[in-house]
């Protein structure tokens, strides 16, 4: 089906759909999302998507320069009057993608130069009231006093009276902030404890994967199948989980994480879960997100009772969680890890 019209038209429904070098040449970040939520909604239960796209190709890696950036990529046919867009994905930015927009990540395939990734249907959608068709309409206005390209070289032209400079990558519609929003509008209690999960791994996904984290897997089997890990992150080889255990002795293989939809403060029976969840294999490192703190003092003190035990919990709230994206949106990972650094330095210096 072509984008937009036949495919927003069509009300098919299908039990997989393949995404081979769609959202890659797509420039506006809002539209992503939109193509992932209309595709969720044509699929059948239990269906499929399968993400393809290119990287790491040489004739691209010649293409893509300074001289030719538009917004998060670059646009390409630098000697033609229309021009073709193109930008690269890691693994983590695809799986924060595909989790934010309702889809789990099955397996990948190894396809030289390529990004193979098959996602399942979820029943959690967490963006799925966050962006509409109007709203990237408006976001992005046309103005029609400007002419067709008539030659290769790209033009600037003035603003007409009325419309703004439109950017390719509003901050209003990024993923980062669309994000945030559904964080905020998610209420606190056991019934959305599901979509409250899926969201905290969507975001420290796009936050640590794959700078900090190599990667992160949501709802983990321990203990033969009877209990779970809400996400456990396999520790990358840089940065500040990397340097746990030569900067400070904290052996941490994997990064261990709880997430509590909660109006209470953590406090014995979540320190205790996630104390449980800590082990010489996947480490002494863990955090709990939730969703405030009202008595921080309390909280920092189940902190130093388990690093009394060698265990080294960091406590997330919403607000943190919020910083955390910010930064990813500025691509500041070394504020990131000076972010973790504070958090972990309260626990050591109690």
């Amino acid at each position: 089906m072509i984008y937009p019209d036949e495919f927003l038209r069509d009300e098919s429904k299908f039990d997989l759909v393949l995404l081979i070098n769609v959202l890659n040449i797509m420039p506006r970040v809002g539209e992503r999302s939109l193509v992932l939520q209309e595709c969720f909604k044509r699929l059948n239960p239990d269906g499929h998507v399968l993400w393809y796209t290119q990287y790491g190709d040489a004739y691209y890696e010649n293409q893509c320069t300074d001289d030719n950036r538009l917004g998060d990529g670059y646009y390409l046919g630098t000697t033609r009057r229309y021009k073709t867009f193109y930008r690269e994905f890691s693994a983590g930015e695809i799986d924060s993608l595909m989790l934010a927009n309702g889809f789990d990540f099955v397996e990948s395939y190894s396809v030289p130069n390529n990004r193979v990734r098959l996602y399942r249907k979820s029943s959690l959608n967490p963006l799925r009231q966050a962006l509409s068709k109007d709203e990237l309409r408006s976001a992005f206005p046309l103005d029609t006093a400007i002419a067709p390209p008539a030659k290769p070289k790209p033009r600037l032209v003035q603003p007409a009276a009325g419309l703004p400079v439109v950017e390719p990558n509003p901050v209003a519609l990024s993923h980062e902030t669309k994000l945030l929003a559904a964080l905020g509008e998610t209420t606190v209690g056991r019934a959305n404890a599901g979509k409250y999960r899926k969201l905290v791994e969507a975001i420290l996904t796009r936050v640590l994967v794959p700078s900090r984290l190599q990667s992160t897997h949501g709802e983990q089997p321990i203990f033969s199948g009877r209990q779970r890990i809400d996400i456990l992150g396999v520790t990358g080889k840089e940065g500040f989980f990397a340097a746990l255990e030569g900067k400070h002795g904290i052996h941490a293989p994997y990064i261990v994480i709880e997430c509590k939809n909660q109006t209470n403060d953590v406090g014995n029976r979540e320190f205790a879960q996630l104390q449980q969840r800590l082990t010489d294999e996947k480490g002494h490192f863990g955090i709990l997100v939730c969703r405030r703190i009202n008595d921080k003092q309390a909280v920092l003190e189940h902190c130093r009772d388990a690093r009394e035990k060698h265990d080294y919990i960091i406590v997330l709230v919403d607000d943190d969680l919020e910083k955390l994206l910010k930064l990813a949106l500025e691509s500041d990972i070394a504020a990131i890890d000076n972010f973790f650094e504070e958090k972990l330095s309260e626990i050591r210096l109690l």
